[in-house]
């Protein structure tokens, strides 16, 4: 009997729309409770319904193009890739993670639509969409001006900026087919990389992956001599979807800061959590500092 009414006091039972949810309570009450093995070990993690985080319609797509981007990084000899949009919108333009658009564009429809999902199926369904990169691009069209949001740790940041003169050469005479686009180059020298790019007038959007920009065609690819950073534009499709910016507290910032700082943080990340509940600790509470010879990524597009 004893057991039966801690059990009553550790676990809670709610009904929503006829499903019966029951809500482990903390630790420290599983403790005090002193249940016996064959009551915990039917206990479940929490499966609660979700609740959507707002995010900002912005404008409306037009355009949408889908870029595989890999990256190199030669002092950790690691590599990675990841795939990304461009959305054309009137007014404005978004370059972000592909995962990030769906993770975003699935929040949205479902706030909007008052859509009920418990936890467990959202976490099916976006498991399949990874974040490669957080930061998110936009281009404001009527005031030739760019919009950068990024996150370092849990921190959430926001920079402004003029849209970049590129200041491109033209190679009319270099023209080359990539997939079924004719492409022409051009190249150019911006912010610690030369950069070489292909681009093609049967689509007339002067626009690229991340900031590129100015050129008299859509950038089906570009990468700087190196072959550190490269994008290709994988698919496109004509679209009428939401551009959205995630409604999140951010911290105005200058980019020259912003990306000190994250090559800082990218470089040694446990600096960044010591002194906080972030920082790994062992069963007595002293931190828990990872191995040296732990190879990490820090190759940013912008070198200056």
């Amino acid at each position: 009997m004893k057991y039966i009414l801690n059990f009553i006091l550790l676990v809670a039972t709610i009904t929503i729309s006829g499903l019966d949810i029951k809500a482990q309570l903390p630790q420290e009450i599983i403790e005090k409770a002193q249940l016996p093995p064959e009551v915990l070990k039917n206990l479940r993690p929490v499966d609660m319904p979700m609740t959507w985080d707002k995010r900002n319609l912005l404008d409306t797509s037009a355009n949408e193009f889908i870029y595989y981007h890999f990256r190199y990084d030669p002092v950790s000899d690691l590599a990675m890739d990841s795939e990304e949009i461009l959305q054309i919108a009137p007014f404005i333009s978004r370059y972000t993670d592909y995962g990030k658009y769906r993770r975003d564009s699935l929040s949205y429809e479902c706030a909007k639509n008052l859509t009920f999902m418990m936890f467990s199926e959202y976490s099916r369904i976006v498991n399949q969409w990874p974040i490669g990169l957080k930061y998110s691009v936009y281009t404001h069209h009527n005031k030739e001006e760019l919009e950068v949001t990024d996150a370092i740790s849990l921190n959430y940041f926001r920079y402004y900026e003029p849209v970049p003169d590129f200041k491109w050469t033209l190679h009319n005479d270099s023209i080359r087919q990539i997939g079924p686009y004719t492409c022409s180059m051009a190249t150019t020298s911006f912010r610690g990389r030369n950069w070489t790019a292909w681009y093609t007038p049967e689509i007339p959007i002067p626009q690229g992956p991340w900031k590129f920009s100015g050129l008299p065609g859509l950038i089906v690819m570009v990468r700087d001599t190196d072959g550190e950073h490269i994008f290709k534009l994988l698919r496109t499709h004509t679209a009428s979807n939401p551009v959205l910016s995630p409604d999140k507290l951010y911290s105005r910032t200058e980019r020259t800061t912003f990306n000190a700082r994250k090559r800082e943080y990218d470089a040694d990340p446990i600096k960044a959590w010591e002194g906080t509940a972030l920082m790994p600790t062992d069963a007595n509470g002293n931190p828990v500092y990872p191995s040296k010879d732990i190879k990490r990524f820090v190759n940013p597009i912008e070198k200056e």
